[in-house]
């Protein structure tokens, strides 16, 4: 063991020369290295350099240990490097690194040093928005989409199987829905649906009915019942089938009179009417081809009246044939009469 006593402990170099080498010197607790250029100063805990001395490959241990006035400047690396992918940034140690967001897209806030990046309550997406989730759900009041065209059931191989049932649905007391019915080739809704006034009901952009009228389009149907009609025109020929009875109602509707065709028709027949009308007492009578005309009739009387009346008479002998009619001899006989033309004149002739 040695001792040094004095005030210092003095190392010469290889040239003899202790100023250029260094000293160790004792004051009071401290211990302080002199080489020539600067202090190091070994105290109770701290080590104080000079202002020009360099430490290589030094450590400092404990994890109370700090190194203080040392200037960023003077480190090597001076500064960190912020990134988004594609443009780089260098932030100085002891500056600030500023997080910002986008307006209505971003929301950045920071409290005690913690730093939070979210969506705000607004948002404003400017590019697009894809979502590959299985659900997408907006708890909203409004929806508007600008896209003239919404597409609904889109897969990468779109069928009318991969359609069937897709729609829309609106949630009511029960669901209210639209929807492609594939087993039937046709969109289908389980509600009623009213066409307000004005507007009609197309196909084709042809009309086929309205509120009052049957569009003109519309040339068949298959009807089996109308109710009333406060007109009717007819373009074509009318059937009622199976003996039906054309009934013509009296005043009140209350009873009718009518036609209807025999049991059996062996062949189709039609009458065709006169362009006018016959003059008093005439008849209508056939030329046996479906054409009627106008013709006097054949005498005839009531018999539930006191007296008989002569119902038709030849007025004309040139033309008219004979009449048959009956008429009263008195209060208790009826008699048959005839009346024929002889010698250019009528003759009345009782026959029976």
């Amino acid at each position: 063991m040695t001792v040094v006593k004095g005030t210092r402990l003095e190392f010469a170099d290889a040239s003899g020369d202790p100023a250029t080498a260094g000293y160790l010197q004792r004051n009071g607790n401290d211990l302080k290295w002199h080489n020539g250029s600067g202090v190091i100063t070994l105290g109770q805990g701290t080590v104080t350099a000079g202002s020009t001395t360099t430490f290589t490959n030094k450590t400092i241990s404990g994890s109370g240990n700090t190194i203080s006035n040392i200037a960023n400047g003077s480190l090597t690396n001076s500064s960190i490097t912020i990134s988004d992918g594609s443009n780089t940034s260098p932030v100085a140690l002891g500056g600030t690194l500023t997080v910002q967001g986008t307006a209505n897209e971003v929301e950045v806030a920071e409290s005690s040093g913690t730093v939070t990046v979210g969506l705000p309550n607004n948002v404003t997406i400017a590019g697009n928005l894809t979502v590959s989730g299985t659900q997408t759900i907006l708890n909203t009041s409004t929806l508007q989409v600008e896209d003239k065209n919404i597409e609904i059931a889109k897969v990468s191989s779109p069928s009318d199987t991969t359609a069937d049932g897709a729609g829309i649905t609106i949630k009511g007391a029960t669901d209210k829905t639209i929807t492609w019915d594939n087993a039937n080739d046709n969109l289908t809704s389980n509600q009623d649906w009213n066409i307000v006034t004005s507007k009609s009901y197309k196909i084709n952009n042809a009309v086929v009915l309205n509120a009052t009228t049957l569009g003109t389009s519309v040339v068949g149907s298959s009807l089996t019942s109308v109710g009333t009609l406060t007109s009717l025109t007819v373009g074509g020929a009318v059937t009622l089938n199976a003996q039906n009875e054309l009934r013509l109602g009296d005043s009140d509707s209350s009873n009718h009179v009518g036609f209807k065709s025999p049991a059996t028709v062996s062949s189709n027949i039609v009458w065709t009417l006169p362009a006018t009308d016959g003059s008093n007492g005439q008849a209508l009578v056939t030329n046996a081809s479906g054409v009627l005309s106008w013709a006097s009739a054949g005498g005839a009387y009531d018999h539930g009246a006191t007296t008989y009346s002569i119902i038709s008479t030849p007025s004309n002998p040139a033309t008219d044939k004979v009449t048959v009619y009956a008429k009263d001899i008195d209060s208790n006989n009826e008699g048959l009469y005839m009346k024929c033309r002889k010698n250019g004149s009528i003759v009345e002739v009782q026959i029976a």
